[in-house]
């Protein structure tokens, strides 16, 4: 058995900070009649084992009057000590199982304190610590231990306090603080008897077999005395009014209503004005008011139908003289509107690759909704028609993040519907949700060789995306690089590295392609050799009359020793080039810009990807335009030739051509048939040339 200790001397004081039922407070103990009137600490006892000797020694202190007289004691069964383990003693005290409270229970430790006649004082406070634990102190047996403990104190035959079902923490010694010196039911005036009852009690089924219910007390202590009270203050009627519910001018919005009421309380030896509070953390405005007058006072919004309260009215000049009212809800005044989901909210439409970034067959579609209306109660399902979906429902007032299954992106579109969750079947939406695609790709990754003093900066390719995380992958497993969670890494080490992260709808993502440091050659062994020039044409650019974006076209395939990866880059002296990059080993086309061709030879310059100072220049030999443009056929010496006879019918015209303009190598004539007025037809026989 392990048993937690906490010294009950270093929290008694008259400004302490008390931790009691999970809340925290932070006040003056005992700030009048604080006199210590009694404290047992069992280190003396000498019983053994379930002694049915209930009663302990008596303790007399004057307090300031002339004798008060303390007792502690309990009826049946019997109570023993048992060992702290820190060198102290304890009360421990045995029962049959009790399942509740009970007033005036036998079972109860009770503790008596008699002021004597003519006593004008207050009972101020009592502190303990308690504990319950799992196993018997004496035979390690299984304890059927109490699992909630209640105190109730009764003044001259009438109960003033009750505290009940307050949990016990097993085997934990928890100090308990009770301050009454604020409270004036616990105020003396003349002969009067207290009794305390701690009575603890096990409503639940903790080691339900066990013979025993044990629980422990220790360091008890008692405070109060005689000390001239504040005054004879004393609040007899609140004299609460006028209960009503305020739409706060949203008749349809129940939501913010508020309780209006008014107060005018009077009493005798009061002061000149009174605060009010409401417990359950209510709002209540104004705070205070003058005696005197009826004022109007309200709680907070939303206060309307959320359960009665208990006000509490306190003189202002003296605190200690209240007087408490219950103030039953008038429910709320405003009409619910019909059901109506006005907007989806949807957002973030995206393909998550499932974790499998080569594997297309997995991808599911991700979005989110934020659904907006009237009338709505707290949450709203989620159906798609032909499939499934996760969550299936979720709360109005926040972004949800809303998943189909694996397999469903590229399988699209789907119909969705948005229905509240207790409206009618008409309070629904639907929409089109656009199937995003598949995300998944097959990727080849490229290696990056590291010589001997270098390193390599590895960045994020993917936008968007937050709590990035580079990993190394190390024997087949991924391990995260400790401190690498930025956009950028840098390696001097070879391996295979990728990053993890989160999309827009914080769905984990990862690298397609891992990056791949391989050991390099090193540059000074770099060398292309060959630049593998081919198919070097003029493309007209679908313009066969225009030769002025034309282009020029050609394929690389250039190979060498001590290259430093896959991939090399490329660059021209002249207009652009696309693409900027090929990889070794395989024939790449390679296109110019616009009006390349017929401009003059051009320089392509080929270096490799990993070092830079590693390249070839090729001197690309201008192929010329591949559109034809004629601008001028100069037409000169047209005559007829009587073709060597008298006839007249095969007589036929001869003229020259010197065409100008843009040209290719040849050019051909056509002649269509020409009527004369004479009714000849003549004929061009020469109908293919040469340019000139």
């Amino acid at each position: 058995m392990k048993i937690t200790y906490t010294n009950l001397n270093s929290i008694i004081g008259f400004k302490t900070l008390l931790l009691f039922c999970g809340i925290l407070l932070n006040f003056n103990l005992y700030s009048q009649c604080n006199s210590q009137l009694a404290y047992w600490n069992f280190d003396d006892c000498t019983a053994g084992n379930m002694v049915k000797d209930g009663t302990l020694p008596s303790q007399s202190n004057n307090g300031g009057c002339s004798s008060i007289t303390t007792s502690i004691s309990r009826i049946d069964p019997a109570n023993s000590c048992v060992d702290r383990g820190n060198g102290n003693k304890a009360n421990c005290f045995g029962q049959n199982a009790i399942p509740t409270w009970v007033d005036n229970s036998p079972k109860a430790v009770v503790t008596t304190v008699s002021f004597p006649s003519g006593s004008s004082g207050k009972l101020s406070g009592m502190m303990f610590t308690i504990a319950v634990h799992n196993l018997v102190d004496w035979n390690n047996q299984p304890n059927h231990y109490p699992t909630k403990w209640g105190i109730r104190v009764v003044k001259n035959g009438n109960q003033i306090f009750k505290q009940i079902d307050i949990p016990f923490t097993p085997d934990v010694w928890t100090p308990i603080n009770f301050d009454w010196s604020s409270n004036t039911a616990f105020q003396v005036s003349g002969a009067t008897t207290f009794k305390i009852e701690l009575l603890a009690y096990a409503p639940g089924t903790v080691n339900s077999s066990s013979n025993y219910e044990v629980w422990e007390l220790d360091d008890v202590k008692v405070l109060g005395g005689c000390c001239t009270l504040p005054s004879n203050c004393n609040l007899t009627s609140p004299s609460l009014t006028g209960v009503t519910c305020k739409n706060n001018n949203t008749s349809s919005n129940p939501l913010d209503d508020y309780i209006e009421f008014k107060l005018n309380p009077t009493g005798t030896g009061i002061g000149t004005q009174y605060k009010v509070t409401v417990n359950g953390g209510a709002t209540v405005t104004p705070s205070q008011a003058s005696y005197g007058s009826v004022t109007t006072f309200r709680l907070q919004n939303g206060s309307a139908g959320s359960g009665n309260k208990i006000i509490t009215i306190s003189d202002k000049t003296n605190p200690n003289c209240s007087i408490m009212v219950n103030l039953t809800d008038p429910g709320t005044c405003s009409s619910i509107p019909p059901c109506n989901i006005t907007a989806t909210g949807l957002n973030n439409i995206t393909c998550n690759n499932n974790g499998t970034s080569t594997d297309n067959s997995d991808d599911k579609v991700v979005f989110s909704l934020n659904p907006i209306g009237t009338g709505l109660s707290s949450s709203y399902s989620v159906y798609i028609n032909g499939s499934s979906v996760m969550p299936s429902s979720a709360n109005y007032g926040t972004n949800t993040i809303f998943m189909l299954p694996a397999g469903s992106a590229g399988n699209g579109p789907w119909i969705v519907t948005v229905k509240d969750n207790l409206g009618s079947s008409t309070c629904s939406i639907s929409f089109i949700l656009i199937d995003p695609g598949t995300c998944s790709t097959s990727c080849q990754s490229i290696s990056y060789p590291l010589c001997s003093g270098e390193s390599y900066t590895m960045t994020v390719s993917t936008s968007n995306i937050t709590n990035i995380q580079w990993q190394k992958n190390i024997g087949g497993v991924w391990t995260n690089i400790l401190g690498e969670t930025g956009n950028s890494f840098t390696t001097n080490s070879i391996g295979i590295y990728r990053y993890i992260a989160f999309d827009l709808n914080n769905c984990n993502i990862e690298l397609c392609c891992p990056f791949v440091i391989v050991e390099g050659n090193c540059p000074n062994s770099c060398s292309i050799i060959s630049d593998g020039l081919s198919n070097v044409a003029c493309n007209s650019n679908s313009t066969n009359t225009d030769p002025s974006d034309d282009f020029v076209t050609f394929s690389l395939n250039p190979s060498g020793i001590g290259l430093g990866g896959t991939q090399y880059n490329i660059a021209s002296s002249t207009g652009t080039i696309s693409p900027t990059f090929g990889i070794y080993g395989s024939p790449t086309l390679f296109t110019l810009s616009n009006g390349t061709a017929g401009n003059g030879n051009i320089t392509i310059t080929i270096t490799d990807a990993v070092y830079t100072t590693c390249s070839k220049s090729i001197n690309l030999t201008n192929p010329g335009v591949c559109s034809c443009s004629l601008t001028n056929l100069n037409l000169s010496n047209p005559e007829c030739s009587n073709n060597g006879t008298s006839l007249t019918n095969d007589d036929f015209i001869k003229f020259s051509l010197n065409p100008d303009g843009i040209l290719g190598e040849s050019y051909s004539v056509n002649v269509s048939s020409v009527q004369f007025p004479h009714h000849l037809e003549f004929m061009v026989h020469q109908h293919f040339l040469n340019y000139n």
